[in-house]
């Protein structure tokens, strides 16, 4: 394939001068036509003519600053056609892909390398934390401008530049405890945004400690129950505030360690009437 279809899908004879070809491969000639057929080229009348093919093409091309200097200067029409190229012929061109500055940070745009080798200080957005990006945003973290999903067409070339989902989760987590100024929809957003986590199951997300008990303390969900009036004080710290409370978390708060409460009620003295009241309360939700 003539290499005029390398550098902007051009069909015709041109010169590749501002295409950038010209910096990767020491070249300013002319090319032929994509109407002939490229098999005359093979006769041996043509054996002293330069023949310069797509393996050399990509070959001098990868990782070339001169080149990835041309695209950031190019316009968006020639970078889409050059890079529309690139997919076509990705198996060949997986280096050059990752090389060019394609994914905005913000005013920067950097590569899929330079992604992967800062991935700790820059996240690229998933279509699971696209829901929460304003809050992972809010909690430090440097996020990609696009959501990139399974059917993009990047996302084979991704994956080293992308936290797993547990990672995330943990980061997040990790996060929220230091800064705990989120509001109660935030942190509701963070628990449904979990669920679809992969590789992050409901007994991880009832071990949060997003919401405080009665004392103002972070304690974990599993560790709560559901607010209650006139209960008695010793419950204060099993149980969450009534202004942290929503019904977006009555499923994650089921509690079923009720023999915890046996033993509460036997050292407490709890009223009987009260904690069957409880029991039936909890167990129905």
């Amino acid at each position: 394939m003539a290499f005029s279809h390398l550098i902007g899908a051009l069909k015709s004879p041109r010169n590749l001068n501002g295409y950038g070809a010209d910096y990767a491969l020491n070249s300013e000639k002319h090319l032929p036509s994509e109407d002939i057929n490229h098999s005359v080229f093979d006769n041996k009348i043509f054996e002293g003519i330069e023949r310069i093919t797509i393996d050399k093409a990509v070959t001098k091309m990868s990782c070339n600053e001169k080149l990835i200097s041309w695209y950031q200067s190019a316009s968006e029409e020639k970078q889409t056609e050059f890079f529309n190229w690139l997919i076509e012929h990705k198996d060949k061109c997986a280096t050059i892909i990752k090389s060019l500055p394609i994914i905005q940070f913000g005013k920067d745009f950097i590569s899929i390398d330079e992604a992967t080798k800062n991935k700790a200080t820059r996240i690229i957005i998933t279509e699971h934390l696209d829901p929460i990006k304003d809050i992972v945003k809010s909690l430090g973290f440097v996020c990609s401008d696009k959501t990139y999903r399974t059917e993009d067409i990047l996302w084979p070339y991704l994956s080293a530049s992308i936290w797993p989902d547990q990672t995330m989760f943990t980061s997040i987590c990790a996060a929220c405890e230091k800064n705990k100024a989120q509001s109660l929809s935030d942190r509701i957003r963070l628990v449904k945004a979990f669920k679809d986590f992969t590789g992050v199951g409901e007994s991880s997300i009832k071990a949060l400690k997003l919401f405080r008990n009665m004392n103002g303390i972070n304690t974990a969900l599993n560790g709560m129950v559901i607010y209650r009036a006139n209960a008695p004080e010793w419950l204060n710290p099993y149980m969450i505030r009534q202004d942290e409370y929503s019904e977006d978390l009555k499923l994650p708060m089921i509690f079923t360690k009720f023999i915890k409460l046996k033993i509460l009620y036997i050292e407490n003295y709890v009223d009987c009437d009260f904690l069957n009241v409880l029991r039936a309360s909890w167990f129905s939700s």
